[in-house]
């Protein structure tokens, strides 16, 4: 029996990926080729780094071009833009916290050669928006925007932000800050225990700020963590997430796997999203050939393997957020 198509399979439908067999007019010096696996991961082969970043940002922005929108946004703090005023706080913290200036002295630390291929990675996405015309994702249209051109300056705002979405203490901080009045070092050092065995090292927070008048924190410092609205108020309960008595991880090898070869377990610490954050993919060069997982607005592959060796990421955890406080005259 045929199905009726509805109005919103229609719309749904022409924000899909564009067939991609058709692709003709890329900035390559030579022709690229692109397969997808059973399990829709592209392999790409090209003649040239140049011509292989090129094509990988190609393929990022008919997969996830919405998601990059998002990222490159974020991390400018110009979500509200597009979003609303609701957003607002958050692009206040993104400014304050200077991701677009992490950003760019990222960009600015590349040579001529790395810049060269961002450059190339760039203008792969730009061809795609072009290419796709008006079949943009669901969500360009339901917000009425178009993406702007894509340029070098806009593929390391992922770094910053996932470099603090892997920072564990910014909410211990904030946290020590709100029950400054009703904690003391012994109970902090209970709800954040040390390994077994050690002594932490002494903390005058306590005592110095423990009874602190303290103006009220701007709403922008809560947006990424807006159930610590109420905490010392006594209004509500909540859950903090992360801390040392939360947190774990795991990576790890073993020496023989499939056929006698070694396996390499990873865990990035990195949360779920929908969509993900990593994006599976092979690039082969001459010179280079690789496979694992590449952040959607970033060129090359952030953990993967080659031909000789296969290699991870994960946190360690560490206290890299500090708080001031301000004597305002």
């Amino acid at each position: 029996m045929k199905r009726e198509r509805s109005f919103l399979d229609f719309l749904v439908r022409r924000g899909r990926p564009v067939d991609l067999k058709s692709a003709a007019g890329m900035p390559l010096e030579k022709p690229v080729e692109v397969y997808a696996d059973r399990l829709g991961i592209p392999h790409i082969f090209a003649q040239s780094e140049k011509d292989l970043f090129t094509a990988q940002g190609f393929i990022h922005a008919a997969d996830r071009l919405w998601q990059m929108e998002s990222i490159r946004r974020l991390a400018a703090g110009t979500l509200a833009e597009i979003a609303g005023e609701e957003l607002a706080d958050l692009d206040h913290f993104c400014r304050i916290a200077g991701f677009s200036r992490m950003r760019d002295s990222m960009i600015a630390a590349l040579n001529g050669e790395e810049r060269s291929l961002f450059a190339a990675y760039a203008e792969g996405i730009n061809a795609y928006i072009k290419f796709a015309g008006k079949n943009l994702p669901l969500e360009f249209r339901i917000l009425k925007c178009k993406p702007a051109p894509w340029q070098a300056e806009d593929l390391a705002g992922a770094m910053p932000l996932n470099a603090w979405f892997l920072q564990t203490n910014y909410t211990e901080e904030i946290l020590a800050l709100l029950t400054r009045n009703n904690m003391t070092e012994e109970l902090w050092n209970e709800l954040y225990a040390v390994y077994p065995g050690e002594t932490p090292p002494p903390e005058n927070f306590f005592k110095q700020y423990g009874k602190a008048v303290i103006g009220p924190l701007i709403p922008a410092a809560l947006s990424f963590y807006p159930a610590l609205k109420g905490v010392g108020t006594g209004r509500e309960a909540v859950v903090i997430p992360g801390g040392s008595t939360t947190g774990g991880s795991n990576n790890w090898a073993v020496v023989r796997g499939i056929n006698g070869k070694p396996v390499l377990a990873n865990d990035p610490h990195l949360d779920n999203s929908l969509p993900q954050i990593w994006h599976f993919c092979h690039l082969s060069c001459p010179g280079l050939n690789v496979c694992g997982g590449s952040l959607p607005g970033v060129p090359g592959v952030i953990i993967g393997r080659n031909e000789q060796v296969a290699w991870g990421l994960t946190n360690l955890m560490t206290d890299c957020c500090d708080l001031f406080i301000v004597d305002l005259d």
